[in-house]
């Protein structure tokens, strides 16, 4: 992937002594090149950061994204 671009919103921050955790939503566009074709992509979805404060300097500990499911290019036939 290149000219990689993420965008975070709407970051909700729980924090509990040395630990915090972050929910938020992101939307990501890049260049993505394939067998020798490039094409652009663009997706959001949400994710979940979990920190932990290490000699004084957060550390994300654990990352997690989802995107929601996209429809099949090749949807199958309706069943009868």
């Amino acid at each position: 992937m290149k000219n990689t671009k993420y965008a975070f919103s709407d970051i909700k921050i729980h924090l509990a002594g040395k630990t915090a955790w972050a929910t938020l939503k992101y939307t990501i566009s890049a260049d993505v090149t394939d067998n020798g074709k490039t094409r652009h992509v663009d997706g959001s979805g949400l994710g979940t950061a979990v920190l932990e404060n290490r000699n004084g300097q957060w550390r994300v500990v654990h990352w997690h994204s989802s995107a929601p499911r996209r429809a099949p290019s090749n949807p199958p036939p309706p069943k009868d």
